[in-house]
C-alpha cells in the first residue's frame, strides 16, 4: 500500500475524499437531518410553473404525456407499460422527436 500510495499520490487523495464524502452522507442520513435546499420556494414555485407551461405546450397528448413521466421520474418501461407502448424504444423515439 505504501509504495502504491507514492506512486500514485492522486489516486490515494482521491480515495480518502470519496471514503470522507461517503461516509458524511451516511452520518446525515443516520441523524435524520434535512438536506439544505439549494432552492428558495419562490425559485422553486417558478421553475415547476416554467415546466408547466412547458409541457402544456406540447401539442401532441402522447408526447405530453411521456415527457411528464419522465420528469416524475418513471422508467421508460415503466412508461411504456403505463401507455401501453409496443416497445421501451418506441418511448425513446417519442422523447427523442420531442
Amino acid at each position: 500500500m505504501g509504495a502504491c500510495a507514492y506512486e500514485f499520490p492522486n489516486e490515494f487523495r482521491q480515495c480518502r475524499k470519496e471514503e470522507e464524502r461517503w461516509s458524511r452522507g451516511t452520518e446525515q442520513e443516520a441523524t435524520g437531518e434535512p438536506v439544505a435546499s439549494v432552492q428558495s420556494v419562490a425559485e422553486e414555485v417558478l421553475g415547476n410553473l416554467r415546466v408547466l407551461e412547458d409541457i402544456n405546450g406540447i401539442e401532441n397528448p402522447r408526447t405530453r404525456a411521456v415527457v411528464a413521466l419522465t420528469i416524475d421520474g418513471y422508467s421508460q418501461e415503466e412508461i411504456r407499460q403505463m401507455l401501453d407502448a409496443p416497445t421501451v424504444r418506441a418511448v425513446e423515439a417519442v422523447l427523442h422527436r420531442w
